[in-house]
């Protein structure tokens, strides 16, 4: 596999596995409330952002 390959591998598995744990989490806060599921919705936004940062990384500064 290509070093872009990887890092499209990595970045989406990485991103997933953290939105599913951020979903999870934000099934728990629609429990407690509405207050706590509007936490949840940021949540998903910087699980998102954590797999763009992540590719970025991978892509342009991880000299392997």
């Amino acid at each position: 596999m290509t070093k872009t390959g990887k890092a499209i591998a990595l970045s989406l598995g990485a991103g997933v596995v953290v939105l599913l744990l951020f979903k999870a989490v934000g099934q728990l806060f629609y429990a407690l409330g509405r207050m706590l599921q509007s936490l949840s919705y940021w949540g998903e936004e910087a699980a998102i952002a954590a797999t763009v940062i992540l590719f970025i990384y991978l892509v342009f500064f991880d000299k392997d």
